[in-house]
């Protein structure tokens, strides 16, 4: 683990001998203790840094503890962490109530015992640890949700784009390249391509229906299409044409797959028809 993931744990007290064990007890590869000699030092670095708990002395010449932590409760940054009182005064009466109302989750006597000391630190720094880790997983998903965001606003424009283009544009063949071309853009498809259901043309295969390319177009704009279409999108074309609604297909499903092998020219299909008074046209991507 980097520098920069360790847990940062505050220990305040007067008392470098306090402090020298304190460390002795919590030390660890994944932590990174801070020690603080006065309530004034505990504040200053409070203000720029975070901390998964604060260990804090009661008594302490200036600021003691307890006025420490109303400092601390007082800021809006750091008024959640977690602040276990250290106390040399067994019975706590004068300090007890004032403290856990200033958000005290415990207190510890003087002398420390090591095992307890460690086992309510190490509670504190879990916590801090799936706590920082919901809040990067929600960071992330907001810069998500931003980039998919802008997606759709970029589809947004160039569909209100085409749109203006298909209204200007009178040859039928035009109109159909625009779309083909702009139907990729903007699913993101390394080739789409628009064809025309010609009903009644002598074809078996559809059933008096034959299904022709009017136009094809691919990232790569230098490529030559060949007439022949391969097997997969014929079937996955057909279903579109048939059933006269769009087809999703990734390359686990059976109708892109042929004898159960994935197809070498085609690994996703989009489809849908698009309905007209004499029959239907049938737009993919892929």
């Amino acid at each position: 683990m980097g520098a920069e993931e360790q847990i940062n744990i505050l220990m305040v007290d007067d008392s470098p001998t306090n402090l020298l064990a304190l460390e002795s007890i919590l030390q660890a590869p994944d932590r990174n203790l801070v020690s603080a000699s006065s309530g004034d030092d505990a504040l200053r670095y409070l203000l720029d840094n975070e901390v998964s708990v604060i260990l804090m002395d009661v008594y302490m010449p200036g600021l003691d503890g307890l006025e420490t932590a109303e400092l601390i409760r007082g800021r809006h940054r750091s008024r959640n962490i977690p602040i276990i009182f250290l106390t040399a005064d067994s019975t706590g009466g004068r300090h007890l109530s004032r403290g856990y109302s200033l958000g005290a989750v415990d207190y510890i006597v003087k002398p420390i015992e090591p095992d307890i000391l460690r086992s309510k630190v190490n509670v504190f720094v879990e916590l801090f640890k799936k706590t920082r880790e919901i809040k990067r997983q929600a960071e992330l998903l907001e810069e998500k949700n931003l980039e998919l965001e802008q997606a759709n606003l970029e589809r947004l424009k160039m569909l209100i784009d085409l749109g203006q283009e298909l209204a200007a544009e009178h040859e039928p063949a035009r109109v159909l390249e625009s779309f083909c071309r702009s139907a990729r853009k903007i699913m993101g498809a390394q080739e789409a391509a628009v064809g025309i259901n010609i009903p009644g043309a002598m074809s078996d295969k559809r059933n008096g229906d034959t299904l022709s390319y009017s136009f094809r177009c691919a990232a790569n704009e230098n490529r030559v299409f060949s007439d022949e279409v391969p097997q997969v999108l014929e079937r996955a074309l057909k279903y579109v044409v048939t059933k006269r609604r769009p087809l999703r297909l990734n390359d686990s499903d059976d109708m892109l797959r042929t004898n159960g092998k994935t197809s070498d020219l085609v690994h996703c299909f989009l489809g849908t028809p698009i309905l007209s008074g004499g029959g239907s046209l049938a737009g993919s991507v892929s």
